[in-house]
């Protein structure tokens, strides 16, 4: 879904660094991805993967035309496998993958690792109507929003940056921002998908850019991501550290809501310091939320990350600290399927848990070092 989107988690305390504009691919053997690895999430994403071919390629420097044709006709081979196989198992998976693929790591001038965090799909208990206890209203996209997710149409120099905003006077002028949403309302502008009884919940939701929706009666529904009011997001974590209310090395979205429920007269204004606000879309797929690639984000086999340096669509092999385990690693084959707002750089990525509040609890927390590495088509013969 084109973002914003799913932001990740890094807005717990806001890092980031020096603008990369280079990455380095070094060839290493395949078997640096074990053949012994537990595909059967990545197999999922990649079926996905295929019926959403061709790639769009953002990255020349790192995925060449000739490789975008190989990738269909890899696809193309792989669909016929399957059917005549039924389910490939690991072992015939990973065997097609070796024979079809190369695997570079990507590295730049001054770092082999990078930074890996987690991002997930939270639910949010709502109602179809307004009452004492589901007072929170979840906003359609405004019928006065303007928004122009790439000013480069407009100017060369604004490539890449996002404007959004309304007209006032036959002028385009900044939307309200989140603490003017939630004081006035969007109402005359906006529909309401559905009502939410916790709106820190909601604040969160905001920030991943999709939410599964459960309501009174049990249904189900997805939202995504359809527009934002054009405010850059403010790391509330970094403001509450810088408030001495929490401490750097152990804030995490689990210690925001902690807070936030014990301060509640704090609440509004902690909330209002972050100006972004999302608006949402409900969702035809019901197996999950779309990423920025149009198909639906496999749990543990999706990634978002900067298209500039990973195309999406490609397949990347993970090498990362577990999250809560500090004896294991996080070694995981994926699909590049998702952008998002502060995922920038070769070495960046956020890994995608799934939904549900056991999802939440491992995204929540992640801040892992990782290595990266891309599958790449071999040469056609």
């Amino acid at each position: 879904m084109p973002k914003n989107v799913f932001l990740s988690l890094i807005f717990l305390i806001g890092l980031g660094g020096c603008a990369v504009n280079k990455v380095n691919l070094e060839q290493v053997p395949f078997e640096t991805m074990p053949a012994a690895s537990n595909f059967s999430n990545a197999k999922l994403a990649w079926q996905r993967n295929c019926a959403q071919m061709p790639i769009n390629n953002s990255a020349p420097d790192v995925l060449s035309e000739a490789h975008i044709k190989q990738y269909q006709k890899i696809c193309d081979h792989y669909q016929n496998l399957s059917a005549s196989c039924h389910d490939l198992t690991d072992q015939q998976f990973y065997d097609f993958l070796q024979k079809n693929f190369d695997l570079y790591q990507l590295t730049t001038d001054d770092n082999q690792t990078g930074l890996l965090t987690g991002y997930f799909q939270p639910d949010l208990q709502v109602s179809t109507h307004q009452t004492s206890k589901y007072k929170y209203p979840i906003y359609a996209k405004p019928r006065d929003l303007i928004v122009v997710e790439n000013a480069g149409i407009l100017n060369p120099n604004a490539k890449g940056i996002r404007i959004a905003g309304r007209l006032l006077g036959g002028t385009l002028v900044p939307y309200a921002t989140y603490g003017e949403i939630i004081d006035q309302g969007l109402f005359h502008v906006a529909d309401v998908i559905a009502w939410c009884d916790n709106d820190v919940d909601l604040f969160f939701a905001h920030i991943q850019g999709s939410a599964r929706l459960v309501f009174e009666d049990g249904r189900l529904q997805h939202i995504y991501y359809d527009g934002t009011n054009g405010h850059r997001y403010t790391t509330i974590g970094r403001y509450m550290v810088d408030q001495g209310w929490l401490d750097l090395k152990t804030v995490s979205m689990q210690t925001i809501k902690q807070w936030l429920k014990d301060h509640p007269d704090a609440k509004q204004d902690v909330l209002a310091q972050n100006k972004s606000y999302i608006f949402f879309k409900p969702a035809d797929a019901t197996e999950g939320p779309l990423g920025a690639f149009k198909t639906v984000l496999t749990p543990q086999a999706a990634i978002a990350v900067d298209p500039l340096f990973i195309p999406l669509g490609s397949l990347v092999w993970l090498d990362a600290d577990h999250p809560t385990q500090e004896k294991e690693r996080l070694q995981q084959l994926v699909c590049a399927h998702d952008v998002g707002g502060v995922i920038k750089g070769p070495l960046r990525a956020d890994f995608y848990w799934g939904s549900g509040d056991r999802a939440g609890d491992y995204a929540g927390v992640m801040k892992s070092q990782a290595k990266f590495y891309i599958l790449l088509p071999k040469e056609m013969e």
